[in-house]
């Protein structure tokens, strides 16, 4: 058994799980593009507000996997703001979800904050591309 044969394997795991990093910012796009369509479909009453809820929930949940797929890659500024991007989207699907099951304007006003932000965010992820 050759020493650091353990170390190699982990290092072709991890970037075996690592996804690229323009793959994860389309994929960030898609899911905002997503959490967009269910708060509209709640808004409208096309959603039921428990159904609006538990997608929008399972939507942050989903970008909680693409920030772990980004965080699979070498540090550079376009992962740092890939994550700050990713983070705010998966705060504003969070804090509405929790607004829908409780009707806090706190939540609301949580995700509102966060929804200011992103076309600065997503600016910083096109400077960094």
């Amino acid at each position: 058994v050759a020493f650091g044969g353990s170390n190699n394997s982990d290092q072709t795991t991890q970037s075996a799980n690592a996804m690229d990093l323009n793959a994860c910012y389309s994929s960030l796009i898609n899911q905002e593009r997503a959490l967009n369509d269910l708060i509209n479909k709640y808004q409208t009453g096309e959603e039921s507000p428990a159904n609006a809820a538990e997608r929008i929930s399972g939507l942050a949940d989903g970008i909680g996997n693409t920030i772990n797929a980004i965080n699979g890659n070498a540090d550079s500024k376009y992962k740092e703001s890939l994550i700050s991007l990713a983070t705010a989207f998966k705060g504003i699907a969070t804090h509405y979800s929790n607004y829908i099951k409780t009707g806090s304007q706190s939540e609301l006003d949580s995700a509102t904050t966060l929804q200011q932000q992103l076309e600065s965010l997503k600016s910083s992820v096109e400077e960094a591309k």
